[in-house]
């Protein structure tokens, strides 16, 4: 231990790899971990990022497809009902009995459903007309749920269908 001056050139050095073991356990305790969560939020931004575009380009097509549709209101469903029941495609078909139920509240969607209960007779020809139709309606978003077809005993060439529909609504008063 004689020989172990310390100098002023040691002195220095032995600060200097103090100051650098100091910053690496610094490094190692604090900032190290933290990296490892930056890392893992910037993911989880990216992956959230990916699902707004997405329904971005979801809202924006639905938008030029069905932009001049507009949700009626518990007060209007009426009007989706008649607008069912006049249409120039449905010519032909015998609607024999409409039954609207019960408005369910779904609250996954945050609408309001009004489903409807059809009876109605027709050709298949004119019964793809009328399911055609419930697309190109302007007033209300229409559903088919279920439908069940039997061929009419009393005429050959006729069919009578069940056809269970939901019209969606608008939750609030637009």
């Amino acid at each position: 231990m004689k020989n172990l001056k310390l100098t002023t050139d040691k002195k220095i050095i032995l600060i200097g790899a103090a100051v650098l073991g100091i910053m690496a356990a610094i490094y190692t305790a604090f900032y190290a971990p933290l990296l490892g969560e930056l890392g893992k939020s910037f993911r989880e931004y990216r992956k959230l990022e990916s699902q707004v575009v997405s329904a971005r380009n979801t809202i924006e097509t639905a938008g030029k497809l069905f932009g001049d549709r507009t949700l009626l209101t518990e007060d209007q469903a009426h009007q989706a009902i008649d607008e069912l029941t006049k249409q120039k495609t449905v010519r032909g078909v015998n609607f024999i009995s409409i039954n609207p139920g019960d408005v369910i509240h779904d609250k996954k969607s945050r609408h309001k459903i009004l489903p409807v209960g059809m009876q109605v007779e027709s050709t298949y020809e004119e019964l793809g007309r009328f399911l055609g139709a419930l697309d190109d309606q302007k007033r209300g978003l229409v559903k088919v749920k279920s439908f069940d077809i039997t061929h009419d005993p009393g005429k050959p060439r006729m069919f009578i269908t069940d056809i269970t529909v939901e019209i969606y609504m608008s939750e609030r008063e637009i």
